[in-house]
């Protein structure tokens, strides 16, 4: 039985992911997943989707002021579920990272309320 330890790097949901693993007799273990050899030196492996954390919801608030069209969210959104001036559902915004862009400027002090998901 060949035995050797091989150490892979790779990208999973935007992150590095490292992994030590050893291969015997053409199948390949770490301590949550099954590895299995593709062909020499090429490996694939099946991810248990349970290792994948759920987004969670998070809510930034802001208010405008008459002027300002850029506002900061605290975390990168995977996805926006809702944004709200005054209490009023609106689309008229633009999502650069963690950076959202209204088209129209919010009045001086309307209340704005973004509600996105955010990995946990």
């Amino acid at each position: 039985m060949r035995t050797r330890a091989v150490e892979l790097t790779s990208e999973w949901q935007g992150k590095n992911v490292n992994m030590d693993v050893t291969a015997k007799s053409g199948e390949i273990k770490d301590s949550e997943d099954k590895f299995r050899t593709v062909a020499d030196e090429n490996y694939t492996w099946d991810i248990d989707p349970s290792h994948s954390p759920e987004p969670v919801s998070a809510t930034d608030t802001f208010t405008g002021d008459g002027d300002k069209t850029e506002f900061t969210l605290t975390d990168t959104p995977i996805e926006i579920t809702s944004v709200k001036v005054n209490d009023v559902s609106t689309s008229d915004y633009t999502l650069s990272g963690n950076k959202i862009t209204f088209t129209t400027v919010p009045a001086d002090g309307a209340g704005i309320v973004v509600v996105y998901l955010k990995e946990a």
